[in-house]
């Protein structure tokens, strides 16, 4: 797929694939879509294009690129985004008001590769650096997680792209991005074995290893 230009745009190679599906995240303009043989033979049966076209709503959350602008997050709700246009970043922020673990869970990530970053109340300083996520060429319902204990009430943000990153990333679709927090009240009172709880035939117990060590 090229631009007015004649560049090609950063897309997934389609080449081998049944049927080959091309998607990508547009601004107004022309495009050229290149169909070329690779392997030096003709094609025996005629192929046919389609073409399919969606209008992207502009997300209301954006720009989120700072820690300034970040988006807020609700603990046990699904929010929906896009990487949007290419190498744009999306930055989210959670605020516990206890000591327990955070957790952010993101589904339907981009087919390419996504930097994912837990940052401090800062902003700036990483906490965990996921690296660049690279999903299993198709595989459906991507998904990763990323978490840290936090010893009380405390702003953390969560990264999802980089502009330097050099990969132009850009998702196609929306990703899901979901917060959840374990809450832990005071020190276990079970970590001796004088104080150890019972267990009941048949009954499940729920409980968390937290903080480190535990």
């Amino acid at each position: 797929l090229l631009d007015t230009k004649g560049t090609k745009l950063p897309l997934p190679d389609a080449a081998g694939v049944k049927p080959a599906i091309i998607s990508a995240n547009l601004v107004p303009g022309q495009y050229r879509l290149l169909l070329r043989d690779r392997d030096g033979r003709s094609s025996k049966d005629p192929f046919t294009i389609l073409l399919h076209r969606e209008e992207i709503d502009a997300e209301p959350g954006e720009p989120n690129d700072t820690a300034q602008t970040a988006t807020p997050l609700t603990p046990g709700r699904d929010l929906r985004a896009t990487l949007f246009p290419v190498n744009d970043v999306d930055i989210y922020f959670a605020e516990p008001d206890e000591s327990g673990r955070i957790q952010f869970l993101l589904s339907d990530l981009p087919g390419v590769p996504t930097s994912i970053r837990l940052l401090d109340s800062d902003g700036k300083t990483v906490l965990v650096d996921q690296g660049v996520y690279a999903p299993t060429e198709g595989l459906v319902g991507r998904c990763t997680a990323i978490g840290w204990e936090t010893p009380g009430r405390r702003r953390y943000h969560l990264q999802v792209g980089r502009k330097d990153q050099g990969d132009r990333c850009l998702s196609v679709r929306p990703y899901r991005v979901r917060y959840e927090f374990a809450s832990v009240k005071g020190p276990a009172a079970h970590d001796k074995p004088e104080s150890a709880t019972p267990l009941t035939d048949g009954r499940f117990v729920e409980d968390l290893l937290f903080p480190r060590t535990d």
